[in-house]
């Protein structure tokens, strides 16, 4: 925790000046250079985080494939996002990007010396075109400016300072979601032909140790539960009792067969979930299968798990755009998140239509705009959301 907050100081205290003087700079050489006509060769789209941010930048992704289908995309990710790159799908028989580049900021931030040959690098791959998919932070930014490409795009973020090193931005406005964010700054550069519809590409290995992890049906839906948000994302969590509230009635009514996700350090919610759930004088069907799924697993595997449940209830956390773009029936709750902007979309067919949002019913929901400025430290609106409503949207998903 110490770690991120200084890396978000950093990022604030330097990121700004550097940027405002950089971007200066690069001004000055746009006005003695002429732009290209010529459709770009190389182009270098950043997105350092999250998993459930880089699954809903698919369109975008798909719509400068198809837009520039003999260009060479390097993509520059994170060890957080980089495994979501294996299920991107194709466009023509061609990969989203061809090249990968991973970068480590904590590693820098412990041995800045590193950074210079690393910039350097990307410099001397003389990309003609970045597009900087990120919101906030000031580091791609940097990256932009040092690359120096003729044509540079990102977002221009109120009260965050970092669109001085673009000569090309878009604002991002809170009530459009985040697909469409990212398809309005893809089309800065031309690239315009997406459905907007998220979409992964899974590998049949996945989808195999999937169909082996799973339980059989009981004749009933097959429904999960991903009742966590990860380490700094309890404030978008529902509560354990509601899941176990809304198990039984499933359990009773609908003889469903109940799963629970999570990563590693989710198990244990996710068990203790599964042994209420599963107590004796609590199940109302003996034969009710009810299994704790959460624990380490690849992306694939567990965006194929997601695809093998026929609905998916959770908060809004990366669960959530993974089981919606591997084609799952999505119950979205949301509390300090707008579901405006982060509600789920994509699938198969699905498009929004397969999906339901639940937003909770306190007065300041949602305070979130870009992900980390909760309105306040109580955080009450989650169990705020009534298991009833809950229950109807997934009963309404069954029928």
């Amino acid at each position: 925790m110490r770690a991120n907050l200084l890396m978000k100081k950093l990022d604030r205290w330097l990121g700004i000046p550097l940027v405002l003087l950089l971007g200066a700079c690069l001004r000055v050489r746009d006005l003695f250079c002429r732009e290209s006509t010529t459709d770009p060769g190389r182009l270098l789209v950043s997105k350092l985080s999250a998993v459930g941010d880089t699954v809903v930048l698919i369109p975008a992704l798909r719509a400068l494939r198809r837009r520039y289908p003999a260009a060479q995309i390097t993509f520059l990710c994170s060890s957080i996002n980089v495994d979501v790159t294996g299920c991107f799908p194709t466009v023509g028989g061609r990969r989203l990007v061809d090249d990968i580049i991973l970068w480590d900021l904590a590693a820098y931030a412990k041995q800045p010396w590193t950074l210079l040959p690393f910039l350097r690098s990307l410099r001397a791959c003389r990309f003609d075109v970045t597009i900087d998919f990120e919101q906030w932070i000031r580091a791609t930014s940097l990256v932009t400016a040092v690359v120096g490409a003729p044509r540079r795009f990102g977002f221009r973020t109120k009260g965050q300072h970092r669109h001085y090193a673009y000569n090309g931005t878009v604002a991002a406005p809170p009530q459009q979601h985040e697909v469409r964010n990212f398809l309005a700054l893809a089309a800065l550069a031309d690239a315009r032909d997406d459905d907007g519809a998220p979409r992964l590409a899974l590998p049949s290995d996945a989808l195999a140790w999937a169909d082996a992890q799973l339980p059989p049906r009981t004749g009933g839906p097959r429904i999960a539960f991903h009742p966590g948000c990860g380490a700094t994302g309890r404030p978008r969590e529902w509560p354990a009792a509601h899941y176990v509230e809304l198990g039984r009635r499933l359990l009773a009514e609908h003889q469903a067969t109940l799963v629970l996700t999570g990563g590693p350090g989710e198990r244990d919610l996710a068990e203790r979930i599964r042994q209420a759930l599963a107590a004796p004088s609590q199940t109302p069907n003996p034969k009710s299968e009810i299994q704790n799924a959460a624990g380490p697993t690849t992306f694939a595997q567990f965006a194929a798990l997601l695809s093998r449940c026929d609905i998916l209830v959770c908060g809004n956390t990366g669960a959530l755009h993974i089981g919606a773009a591997a084609g799952t029936h999505v119950v979205g709750l949301h509390g300090p998140t707008n579901p405006n902007k982060w509600g789920p979309v994509g699938g198969d067919g699905l498009g929004d239509r397969g999906h339901t949002v639940l937003q909770s019913s306190i007065w300041c929901s949602p305070c979130l705009d870009l992900g980390f400025e909760y309105g306040c430290d109580t955080y009450p609106c989650m169990p705020l959301i009534e298991v009833a409503r809950v229950y109807q949207a997934v009963a309404g998903l069954i029928e």
